[in-house]
C-alpha cells in the first residue's frame, strides 16, 4: 500500500510513499514517486472550477509522465447522489486529460450505482464510520474485482491505515506526516 502526503518534502521520499496534490497546493512534484490528484472540493467547493482543474491535472501529468494513481472527479461530501451528478457532468473532460479518473464514494453508494464502464479508480471519501463500513467495503471489494485502484481518503492514525489495508486499499492519504512525521 502506498501512503500519498500533501507534505512533500526531500526527507519523505520512499518507495512506499507518494504525494496528494490539489489546485490550491502549488506544490512542485519530486523527481520520483507516485500521485494522486484530488479536486479539493472537500476543503472548499466553492472555489472548484472545472477548467481549472482539467489544466491542473494535464500540468501534473506532463510534470510527472506515468506516475498519476488517479484524479478524482468533484464530489459532494456526504452526498452520494450529488457526487454520482457531479461525476456525470465531469468524468469525460476529466478522462480526456489523460489521468485514471477517480470516482470519490460517499454515504449511501451502492455497488449498483457506481458508473464502472467511466470509473478507473475508486476513492473512498465521505466520514470515517462510512469509509470503515460494509458499504465501502463492498464498493472496495468490487473495484478490486474490475481490477480498479482503490484509495481511501483522509486515513491519519495507524489503526485507520491497518483497516485501509484490511479492506485491500492500494493507497491512502492523510496529515499524518505532516503533523506528526517523527511518529
Amino acid at each position: 500500500m502506498i501512503y500519498l502526503s500533501g507534505a512533500i518534502l526531500p526527507r519523505f521520499i520512499h518507495p512506499r510513499l507518494g504525494w496528494m496534490v490539489t489546485p490550491e497546493m502549488g506544490n512542485k512534484l519530486p523527481d520520483r514517486g507516485y500521485f494522486g490528484i484530488d479536486n479539493g472540493c472537500f476543503s472548499h467547493p466553492e472555489r472548484f472550477d472545472r477548467d481549472r482543474y482539467a489544466d491542473f491535472v494535464i500540468k501534473k501529468i506532463e510534470e510527472a509522465p506515468g506516475r498519476c494513481l488517479f484524479a478524482t472527479a468533484p464530489d459532494v461530501m456526504g452526498d452520494h447522489l450529488g457526487t454520482l451528478r457531479q461525476f456525470e457532468a465531469h468524468a469525460e473532460q476529466l478522462s480526456a486529460t489523460g489521468a485514471p479518473v477517480a470516482l470519490v464514494g460517499q454515504p449511501g453508494l451502492g455497488v449498483e450505482d457506481v458508473p464502472w464502464r467511466d470509473v478507473d479508480a475508486l476513492f473512498l471519501g465521505g466520514g470515517t464510520a462510512w469509509r470503515s463500513g460494509q458499504e465501502a467495503h463492498a464498493l472496495a471489494l468490487e473495484a478490486q474485482r474490475r481490477g480498479l485502484w482503490v484509495h481511501m481518503g483522509m486515513v491519519n492514525t495507524t489503526r485507520r491505515i491497518k483497516a485501509a489495508q484490511s479492506m485491500g486499499c492500494d493507497s491512502v492519504d492523510g496529515t499524518f506526516l505532516k503533523y506528526g512525521p517523527d511518529k
